[in-house]
């Protein structure tokens, strides 16, 4: 074993095999800590989304009326006031996220909404001082957006009183 004529080429097999064992049992445990926290992330999501649905479920909101009035002038400057009346008859809350007034263009003006409790009826109304030349006898629909990705209310323009326009 001692012959000085002879060359080390490698390592010893059984501490080649050692480093192998060692090197594939850290990467199995690097693994398997990567697969905890996306298993966990994941599931974290997926029960969020799950719990926000089944709430959405429970959400029943009904268009009761809408107003738009011009105060008897579409000029710039001037307030004119969206009021919109909406009932929650759900058993949950709803946050009500924006109201758009849809042009036959396709244009929308945004107003903000708010929450509505259970059982609660509201009026959200808006006041604006833009121009209302192009949204009177210009509308098509009105959107009423909810924080529920299915749920939302298109309300025909022919719902809409149209007061002091001119």
């Amino acid at each position: 074993m001692n012959n000085p004529s002879r060359k080390m080429k490698g390592f010893e097999p059984l501490i080649a095999a050692t480093l192998l064992v060692a090197i594939a049992l850290m990467a199995a445990i690097i693994i398997y800590q990567w697969q905890i926290s996306y298993v966990d992330e994941y599931t974290t999501g997926l029960k969020t989304s799950t719990d926000k649905q089944l709430m959405c479920d429970r959400v029943d909101i009904d268009f009761i009326s809408a107003s738009y009035n011009c105060a008897n002038s579409c000029s710039q400057g001037i307030g004119h006031a969206l009021d919109v009346k909406l009932k929650n008859y759900g058993s949950v809350g709803v946050d009500i996220s924006k109201i758009y007034l849809k042009s036959n263009s396709g244009t929308l003006s945004e107003y903000p909404g708010g929450h509505l409790d259970i059982g609660e009826t509201k009026n959200f109304v808006n006041m604006s001082t833009a121009s209302c030349s192009e949204i009177y006898n210009n509308i098509e629909e009105m959107l009423v957006i909810t924080d529920c990705s299915n749920l939302f209310l298109s309300i025909p323009a022919d719902k809409i009183q149209w007061i002091d326009c001119k």
